[in-house]
């Protein structure tokens, strides 16, 4: 769709948003009625779409401080992990030198057996 394709059809889509139905005599009640209600609907729609696409392309400040708060708690969490893991791995390091010959990776023999 061209550029002036989508002009006139906006201005086609105003025009019929802006329309007062109330008064054609052409139209019965219930029609007027029911043009009333979607034009309503129309320009509800539209405010919520221009509100939407504001919220969309400017992050707000708070949005912002969310996430940075969010990105430091992550980034918390994470060294936490790596040091609980670390910490595990440290101690199981003397159980495996207590249960392992130190020549080979294959459990160290009794002699008794």
């Amino acid at each position: 769709m061209s550029s002036q394709d989508q002009r006139e059809s906006q201005r086609t889509k105003s025009v019929y948003l802006t329309q007062d139905y109330s008064t054609s005599s052409q139209l019965t009640q219930t029609e007027k009625d029911l043009l009333i209600e979607y034009q309503k609907l129309a320009l509800s729609l539209n405010e919520l779409s221009a509100l939407m696409n504001r919220v969309a392309t400017v992050p707000t400040r708070q949005i912002l401080e969310t996430l940075r708060t969010l990105e430091s708690k992550s980034s918390l969490v994470f060294t936490l992990v790596k040091a609980s893991v670390y910490g595990l791995l440290q101690q199981q390091e003397p159980f495996e030198d207590e249960h392992y010959d130190g020549d080979s990776n294959f459990p160290a023999m009794d002699s008794d057996m």
